[in-house]
């Protein structure tokens, strides 16, 4: 565990009841930025990076980005500020291309933006769901290897928009059939056909599913977040037990991702109850991170952000051999935790 022993690294992470006030912070002190938190009568909103230049509250708003990891082998969610104009789909999509502005909104984070510096977007139009957007002939200067990752960022950070459910690529005015890495265009892409960074592997024949871990990483920053991944499981009964066991089954080697819940711990039962809280009970080898606070939030929040990608699930409590937990790290996971707003920043 000595990933856990980063110098400089410093988290709070305090849970109540769902219906009480909630506040957490991910995660180094002074990386970017800081938000007053904005008090509403049942939750208290945290940390969250401030986009530049700063804009007067009421003319910003809070949107789910999808950039590059440091290492720009995975797309990740990422909170960022976006202006509050009548076109903001079209400046979300903006915040994705390389520029001085966009490197400094996410400065110290060590993340990576996707699209080329050299970009610009010629229009965009949202019409029974489908988002057409027109870029610049700059917007394939990407590599080949890259198209994946770019045509995801973009498909992710529009379809995050409730009125759009598919994205139509067009380049300099006219629709593009296919792109240079093979990317199939000539219809418009629905979130759906994009498995979020898919793992090569999975298993042969026979009744399977897939779904979505998250795991840590750290960039040579020292900013810790959470990067979501596909993974072809076996059709179990209880997909909620099957989900958290893969999570303690760990990432692939050379992933570049953590291996947050240790590997000796073990699921004695998982069950969704009538108020949609799935209740998890561990091991006591739950506990053998070490008295780590960080490592406690990197257990509680895969688990947390996993399970949540269910149908039907609004939160998670934890239970250790049927009593709450007792983390030697201090972590408070006595009450039900409520499904997460954003995954990066950690803000419940």
């Amino acid at each position: 565990m000595g990933f856990w022993r980063v110098k400089g690294l410093r988290l709070s992470f305090i849970v109540v009841l769902l219906t009480s006030l909630l506040t957490a912070c991910w995660p180094l002190d002074a990386l970017l930025p800081v938000r007053q938190p904005v008090v509403t009568p049942l939750r208290q909103g945290s940390f969250a990076p401030t986009a530049l230049p700063v804009l007067a509250a009421g003319e910003t708003h809070q949107r789910v980005l999808w950039l590059l990891d440091h290492s720009s082998r995975y797309v990740v969610p990422f909170v960022l500020n976006v202006p509050r104009v009548e076109g903001m789909a079209r400046a979300a999509v903006m915040r994705l291309i390389d520029s001085p502005i966009n490197q400094q909104a996410i400065h110290g984070t060590g993340l990576r933006l996707p699209l080329p510096s050299e970009t610009s977007i010629r229009g965009l139009t949202i019409r029974d769901g489908v988002a057409r957007i027109d870029f610049s002939e700059a917007f394939l200067g990407y590599t080949e290897a890259m198209e994946k990752l770019v045509v995801d960022a973009v498909v992710l950070t529009l379809t995050e928009f409730p009125n759009i459910e598919s994205v139509q690529f067009m380049v300099h005015g006219e629709q593009v059939p296919v792109l240079p890495g093979g990317t199939e265009t000539a219809r418009p892409i629905r979130r759906t056909d994009r498995a979020i960074n898919r793992e090569p592997e999975g298993p042969v024949g026979g009744s399977t599913a897939q779904v979505l871990l998250y795991f840590t990483s750290a960039s040579p920053e020292n900013y810790i977040y959470f990067v979501p991944v596909t993974r072809t499981i076996t059709q179990q009964v209880n997909l909620l037990e099957a989900v958290v066991n893969e999570l303690i089954a760990g990432p692939p080697k050379g992933s570049g991702l953590w291996h947050d819940l240790p590997s000796a711990a073990r699921v004695r039962g998982v069950r969704l109850n009538s108020l949609g809280i799935a209740e998890v009970d561990f091991t006591r080898e739950i506990y053998a991170h070490g008295a780590s606070a960080t490592a406690e939030t990197a257990i509680l929040g895969a688990v947390l952000h996993t399970l949540s990608e269910l149908p039907g699930v609004q939160g998670v409590r934890f239970t250790v051999e049927g009593r709450a937990p007792n983390f030697p790290g201090g972590s408070d996971a006595s009450q039900p935790i409520a499904k997460p707003v954003f995954v990066n920043p950690f803000a419940l």
